[in-house]
C-alpha cells in the first residue's frame, strides 16, 4: 500500500481590490444607467449594455484586472426586488 502525503496548503496573500471608486460612480449615476450593464474601473465607466453578454465582448479580456461589473435595475425592476 502506497502512503500520500498531504502537503500544507498555503494561503495566497493578497489584498481585496478595493471598488469604492467604482460603487462611487455608479451610486452617482445611477438614473442614467437604468437597465443597463456597466463594466466601471477605477471610478471611471468603461462600457455599458443591456446585455451581459455584449459588454463583456465588447472589452478586452484582461484589460480591466477587478473591474465591477454590475447591472443597474430599472424603477420598475428596483421596486420589485425584496431584500
Amino acid at each position: 500500500m502506497k502512503t500520500l502525503t498531504a502537503h500544507p496548503v498555503k494561503k495566497a496573500v493578497q489584498p481585496m481590490p478595493d471598488h469604492t471608486k467604482d460603487w462611487t460612480w455608479i451610486n452617482e449615476h445611477v438614473e442614467e444607467c437604468r437597465g443597463q450593464w456597466v463594466l466601471v474601473y477605477n471610478g471611471q465607466l468603461v462600457a455599458t449594455d443591456a446585455s451581459i453578454t455584449q459588454l463583456l465582448n465588447r472589452v478586452p479580456r484582461g484589460s480591466y484586472p477587478h473591474a465591477t461589473v454590475t447591472y443597474i435595475p430599472t424603477e420598475e425592476e428596483a421596486q420589485r426586488i425584496v431584500l
